[in-house]
């Protein structure tokens, strides 16, 4: 398989150690190949480069407390307002989550952590779960 590697470039890369300006972010499919100064990166025509100049780049924020958003709530337990909800976070720069909610004492018992085809799911918080624990708990 012959695919290009896609390169943003010229603009400020913000890493967890320091701001580059002038900066190459290159993928190589799905996964971060290079970031670091542009002109350490050599772009060739299997280099397909996107100018970001005077812009800045930045990873993607994870947010492990999240009950939901646009008006739909994990609760729900739906594929589409798990969709709803990711989307809606997803624009703010949110590019992976944690589903939040609590323990449903209704009987439905309707809550379900299943994650549906094309969609990984990185695990969820069950706050209620743990303020019961640490009620009963003597600390």
């Amino acid at each position: 398989m012959n695919t290009k590697k896609l390169a943003f470039v010229g603009g400020t890369a913000i890493t967890p150690f320091e701001e580059i300006v002038n900066s190459a972010v290159v993928f190589d499919q799905d996964q971060i190949a290079y970031v670091g100064p542009r002109q350490r990166f050599p772009i060739n025509e299997r280099v397909e480069t996107v100018s970001i100049q005077g812009k800045f780049i930045t990873p993607g924020f994870i947010d492990i407390h999240i009950h939901g958003g646009a008006g739909s709530d994990f609760m729900d337990a739906t594929r589409q307002d798990f969709e709803t909800i990711c989307r809606y976070h997803a624009q703010g720069g949110t590019t992976g989550l944690l589903a939040t909610t609590a323990t449903d004492c209704r009987a439905s018992g309707k809550f379900k952590c299943t994650p549906w085809k094309g969609h990984k799911s990185w695990g969820l918080t069950l706050r209620d779960l743990i303020f019961r624990w640490l009620n009963a708990v003597a600390i």
